[in-house]
């Protein structure tokens, strides 16, 4: 089976979601019709089905993936990864890359267009794309007679560039179909030999993910110095005393002649992964840069981080050339825990801008999951507060002894203030309880009533959960979410170019109606250069934090079709300007936001809105 780029997108999409989704979805997402979408999901179906795999639909709903074929299907997809001509734009840019990795010395682009099957003004968009993600990591596209393009800038950059690649191919176990580069692998296998045989000689300690790591490292550093790229200068000392890393580049200095400043750039890193770095050497400096910028962080987003989580982060960054690789992306991670990606990436552009440390996409996905960890530690101990409980009920003695002891089992921080017949209702109203328990149906909008039955059956369980979960969000959100938007900010049908583009239009409605300054959209740019800000679900939330003591507002752009966004596609951008950031409502806006794209129905509800007004009543459901 032969799965398009189209098509996988399509299986990605159902693979993400538990729910239907709309064949309109679908369509925006892959930038086709409605129609298109039902004739891939059809092809699908018929190539699936000898795996005994089927997507589902249900009419005035969408289409879905029955459990028992998720699983199936994710391991298909999986082996099929990789082995296809790319056809969408984002698929292309990074197989443009990844050429220009492979050839260091630089590529044809008439090769590269052939290939690919596409023409030469489509080609040129692609490059501008290369050129933004190259510019990412402080790096850029060049080109020379012969429509050569290769990728130029610091050399510790571009190496850094070839690890982020050799680790997705590692972690996906396609490395020699994903490089297809006969040096690089008889390289990697070489040097794997090395490492096997020096550490078994010298019993060094050295786990599965770094023993990855050193491979790589070592054979990006061979590859490099073998196509003439070695490093020209670096300004650590060089060791004599570590003796498994010195066996090593005494055996590489055999097959590949090395500089003194590429042997001090090995040594330095390859003790990291040995365990014999010494992270000490500016830890007082670092200690105090990152309480600082946490403390910072904390007080904008009204959560305070633990001493245990500095400590954490310290021996993360201190270490951050260390990547044990997790199983699940920063992409999934975002998506999971968006609130504690943003608390990350607003401390990573903190702490750049007191010292600057190079942070990866695996560090940044460290330091979410331990952001994550921390607001699930403070969600459990602040899981129940005491409540106080009246409860209404008509039945005699036994029943009401029945509900007693199960409501102080199943909810012990219940302060059952007493028990009132309805006639009575006024004597329990007086006591202002937190909720109301009653076996008869009441009228009170003041206070929240739950019915249950006066045998206090296990759904009845259920129901005061759920209504205490409600409770609970309700006072979770204090912050009037609706009072962010403006009439005069809201743009529909919207003709945009790319992500930039978008985040200028808007900016540039901000600016008009007296809501932002020029500083705003620097701030904007640099917050997306960190990480893209599509959240999933064709959301994007551009933006930007600071301490003006202005109002808060939401600028709102509908796309007239799907715009590329890192490798998502967005049509629905709210371009947020928090300017006063000083009560810790940042942490109440964003999860009002997260809560809105959780449903694509919704997004999708929002996104055919034809005017403010329906929006607005949209955002209220």
């Amino acid at each position: 089976m032969q799965l398009s780029s189209r098509k996988s997108k399509l299986i990605s999409e159902l693979l993400d979601n538990e729910s239907c989704v709309t064949g309109q979805y679908l369509a925006n997402v892959a930038g086709v019709t409605s129609r298109t979408v039902r004739g891939d999901i059809a092809e699908l179906n018929n190539e699936l089905c000898e795996y005994d795999i089927q997507i589902l639909s249900i009419s005035g709903k969408g289409y879905y993936i029955p459990m028992q074929s998720k699983s199936r299907l994710s391991e298909l997809v999986k082996i099929q990864k990789d082995y296809i001509i790319p056809i969408l734009p984002n698929a292309r840019v990074e197989h443009i890359i990844k050429q220009l990795l492979l050839n260091p010395k630089g590529v044809n682009l008439d090769t590269i267009s052939n290939h690919l099957y596409v023409s030469k003004s489509t080609l040129d968009r692609d490059l501008m794309k290369v050129n933004e993600k190259l510019q990412e990591c402080d790096l850029k596209l060049e080109k020379r007679k012969g429509n050569v393009a290769y990728i130029k800038g610091n050399e510790l950059d571009i190496r850094e560039m070839y690890r982020e690649f050799f680790e997705k191919a590692i972690k996906a176990h396609l490395l020699d179909s994903s490089f297809s580069n006969d040096d690089i692998n008889i390289i990697f296998n070489s040097i794997k030999k090395i490492i096997v045989e020096i550490v078994e000689e010298t019993n060094a300690e050295l786990s599965g993910d770094n023993f990855n790591a050193v491979i790589i490292f070592l054979t990006i550093a061979v590859f490099r110095n073998i196509n003439g790229y070695s490093i020209s200068s670096y300004d650590k000392r060089y060791s004599a005393k570590d003796v498994t890393t010195n066996k090593i580049i005494e055996r590489i200095n055999k097959e590949t002649k090395l500089n003194n400043f590429e042997k001090k750039y090995i040594q330095s890193n390859i003790k990291k992964y040995l365990g014999t770095y010494d992270v000490k050497e500016n830890l007082e400096e670092i200690d105090n840069v990152l309480n600082k910028c946490v403390s910072e962080v904390s007080t904008t987003y009204n959560f305070e981080l633990t001493k245990v989580f500095n400590e954490k982060l310290t021996s993360i960054l201190c270490n951050c050339f260390e990547t044990k690789s997790t199983e699940i992306s920063l992409s999934d991670i975002k998506k999971e825990h968006p609130l504690a990606f943003e608390m990350a990436v607003s401390l990573i552009s903190s702490i750049n801008h007191k010292i600057h440390i190079k942070v990866t996409n695996q560090v940044l996905a460290k330091i979410v999951l331990l952001i994550a960890c921390e607001m699930e530690q403070d969600m459990i101990e602040k899981e129940r507060k005491n409540r106080d409980v009246v409860v209404v009920c008509q039945s005699g003695e036994i029943l009401k002894n029945l509900i007693q002891t199960k409501l102080n089992r199943y909810f012990p921080e219940f302060n059952i203030m007493g028990f009132y017949p309805l006639y009575r209702l006024d004597k329990a109203l007086e006591l202002k309880p937190d909720m109301i328990i009653s076996t008869v149906m009441i009228n009170n909008e003041d206070i929240p009533v739950i019915v249950i039955n006066p045998l206090f059956k296990d759904y009845d369980i259920i129901k005061i959960n759920t209504v205490i979960r409600q409770i609970e969000h309700r006072e979770s959100i204090s912050y009037d979410f609706i009072n962010l938007f403006r009439e005069d900010l809201f743009l529909k049908d919207v003709d945009v170019v790319d992500k930039h583009d978008a985040i200028k239009k808007l900016f540039d409605i901000l600016k008009k109606g007296g809501y932002a300054e020029d500083t705003f959209f620097q701030a904007i740019v640099e917050r997306e250069n960190i990480a893209p800000t599509a959240i999933g679900n064709m959301v994007a939330v551009p933006h930007a934090i600071g301490n003006n003591f202005g109002d808060n507002v939401v600028a709102i752009a509908i796309l007239r079709n799907p715009v590329d966004w890192n490798g998502e596609k967005v049509q629905l951008v709210f371009e947020i300007n928090i300017q006063n950031a000083t009560d810790g409502n940042v942490k109440q806006i964003f999860k009002s936001f997260f809560d809105i794209i959780s449903s694509n129905r919704k997004v999708d509800r929002l996104i055919k809105s034809k005017n403010y007004y329906e929006f607005i009543k949209t955002i209220n459901q």
